[in-house]
């Protein structure tokens, strides 16, 4: 039995191996499987993703938050931008594309969960210096 886990995890690990540079192919599964939690049709742009990463300052001790990751564009401007990855906090609600963020950036400390919920998420004492979000505004619920 123990030998039919390993195995099966290590297939697990080679398709997630294969499927790290198919992210607008997951995030279209999430939209078409799951169309109430994904908050834009496509993930964002890698012009977009930068101009958001360039209005948050490289300097500072808070954290900066971006919520709904989804494939991570943002997430990586934000590090090419200079973001040291202790200051990065990755929240995405999808358990898949949290999956698939977690193997791409393995050093980031990326959590599965509701952005309604993020005082929750935070470390204690935490403070916040810049929250970014690709999340549409009419996604949201009041």
């Amino acid at each position: 039995m123990h030998s039919l886990m390993a195995s099966i995890k290590l297939q697990k690990s080679r398709i997630f191996a294969g499927i790290l540079n198919l992210g607008p192919v997951l995030f279209m599964r999430e939209v078409l499987t799951n169309p109430a939690s994904a908050g834009a049709p496509c993930p964002s742009s890698p012009a977009l993703a930068k101009k958001m990463a360039n209005a948050v300052p490289k300097s500072g001790e808070g954290l900066v938050v971006e919520v709904g990751a989804g494939t991570g564009v943002v997430t990586e401007a934000l590090l090419e931008r200079g973001i040291p990855v202790h200051r990065l906090l990755v929240i995405e609600k999808s358990p898949l594309l949290c999956e698939y963020l977690s193997r791409r950036f393995p050093h980031l400390k990326v959590i599965q969960g509701d952005a309604a919920l993020l005082a929750s998420m935070l470390p204690t004492g935490a403070t916040i210096d810049a929250l970014v979000s690709g999340v549409p505004l009419r996604s949201l619920s009041v």
